[in-house]
Formats: C-alpha cells, sequence, structure tokens
C-alpha cells in the first residue's frame, strides 16, 4: 500500500528544503525502530522471495531488520533508503542531520552480528550513464563511510553504483527523480 498525497505548488527551494526535512524525520524514526507499512518496488529491481523462513539469519537479525523497515528479496533483506535519505542533483554528500540516524542503524546491525552489507546508489536519468553510474557510487560510497563510523570495515560492505537502472519512480517528473535519486541497504545472508 503506497499512499500519496496532493501537494501544493512550491517553488524548486521550499521543495528541495522540505524533501530534506521529511528525509531526515523518516530517517530518524527508522533507525528507532518505527516501521512503516508499505509496499513498493525492489529498489535493486529484484523480485521479493516467496521462502516462507529466511535462511542465513538468526531470529535476532531477523527482528532487528523487521524492525527497521528492511523487507525481504531473492538476494537478501533491503533497506531503501529513498524515503529516509535523498540526494540533490549531482550531489553525493550524506548531510550531518542524516548520518546519526545511520550510525544508530549500523550499530544495531551489528549488535545483532550482521557482518556483511551491500550498500547501493542510485541516480535519476538525467545526463549520462556513465557519469550516472559513478555518481551513483559516490552516493553508496558516501554512506559507507557513514556505516564505517558504526564499527563495518571495507572489507564488510559491498559498494556498488547502479545509475539509473533500477528507477523507484517516474523519471518524467521531477518529483520521480528526486526519489530515484537515493541509496538502499542490502543485508546478504550471513551464515
Amino acid at each position: 500500500l503506497r499512499l500519496q498525497m496532493e501537494r501544493p505548488k512550491m517553488d524548486a527551494n521550499v521543495c528541495r528544503a522540505t524533501r530534506r526535512a521529511w528525509g531526515v524525520l523518516a530517517l530518524a524514526g527508522m533507525a528507532t525502530g518505527l516501521v512503516a507499512c508499505q509496499t513498493t518496488p525492489s529498489v535493486t529491481g529484484h523480485t521479493p522471495a516467496t521462502a516462507a523462513a529466511p535462511k542465513g539469519y538468526t531470529e535476532a537479525q531477523l527482528r532487528v531488520l523487521r524492525e527497521a523497515g528492511f523487507r525481504e528479496t531473492a538476494e537478501g533483506w533491503e533497506l531503501g533508503l529513498s524515503v529516509k535519505i535523498l540526494f540533490g542533483v549531482d550531489d553525493d554528500r550524506v548531510t550531518d542531520s542524516a548520518q546519526a540516524p545511520i550510525v544508530r542503524l549500523g550499530r544495531q546491525l551489528r549488535e545483532v552480528e550482521i557482518e556483511r552489507l551491500r550498500v547501493e546508489g542510485h541516480t535519476d536519468n538525467t545526463g549520462l550513464r556513465a557519469y550516472n553510474e559513478q555518481l551513483s557510487l559516490r552516493r553508496a560510497t558516501a554512506v559507507g563511510k557513514v556505516l564505517a563510523l558504526a564499527g563495518f570495515g571495507s572489507g564488510q560492505l559491498q559498494l556498488r553504483g547502479l545509475g539509473a537502472a533500477f528507477p523507484v519512480a517516474d523519471n518524467a517528473n521531477s518529483e520521480g527523480r528526486a526519489e530515484n535519486r537515493r541509496v538502499a541497504l542490502v543485508i546478504p545472508p550471513q551464515r
């Protein structure tokens, strides 16, 4: 279930500031264990897994993943940070206000012995494909650096720049492009 609300027309600066403020609030809520009830397309473009009992995870790991808002996919448990952290056009910086919630989430994952993460950066479809792939990798790297503050070493993080290959929204309008400038975390089976 995905809720959409009509929004009044605002100029671009107000829209960006509003999206960032909501993004910070949503990331803080996710890091403190609030679970959003939504079904969205997989940010990696993979179909959800259909197995009844996830293999490769402990019960404690599954509890933390569910509480943090991760959902099971064919490749592991995935947290799409599109609603949580958005990047501006041609931007790869994690804001200071978004760093603390990411660190808290990283520490929660480490406490239940989540040892490996895949950090996937995404872009909208504006610009050249090769540039977007580089930009999306820089976004993944920026989030990876924040996760390092939670104790994840470089050998525990797989950073991927996927460019515009897996949009979660329509790139035909500015709101959709903003949703596609994101990072997703994927937790592969741990054992």
